[in-house]
């Protein structure tokens, strides 16, 4: 690998910044320029795929409904380090919101355990994210349509 391209590069002399202002460019001799893209060369480039994106964007705005009390708790279930903590829990919900009929318990577990038990279950995360998408398309659709009454 060689130095910068620049003439000025180990003599210390005053080169050009970038809004026209004179900057010193002295540096020591023996460091290397290595672009960005020759660095990345030697890894394969991650392909996520469409569900795991829009898994992602799921996690990221049910984020932004946390409130802020609650977000700490999210934010430490979340951890990978969490997965013996947050499966119990996953599985209690599940089992709690197919128990909905029951006092104290309701419908609202059953979304909040599969999101949970999807954590760590990557096959849950396409059909539970088109699964979101579906239900908020029909959420506005049925709030449009009583709106217009």
């Amino acid at each position: 690998m060689s130095s910068v391209a620049n003439p000025n590069f180990e003599t210390g002399q005053k080169g050009s910044g970038c809004f026209g202002e004179e900057k010193s460019v002295t540096r020591l001799a023996t460091r290397r320029f290595v672009p960005i893209s020759s660095r990345m060369t030697d890894h394969k480039p991650i392909r996520t795929s469409k569900a795991a994106l829009r898994f992602r964007r799921l996690l990221e705005r049910i984020e932004r409904a946390i409130p802020k009390p609650l977000l700490g708790l999210w934010a430490g279930l979340r951890t990978p380090g969490a997965a013996l903590i947050r499966l119990p829990i996953a599985l209690f919900l599940v089992v709690g919101g197919v128990l909905s009929f029951l006092p104290v318990l309701g419908i609202w577990m059953l979304p909040l355990g599969l999101l949970l038990l999807a954590l760590d279950v990557p096959i849950l995360r396409g059909p539970l994210a088109d699964t979101v998408i579906r239900v908020r398309r029909l959420w506005r659709w049925w709030q449009i349509k009583r709106n217009r009454r």
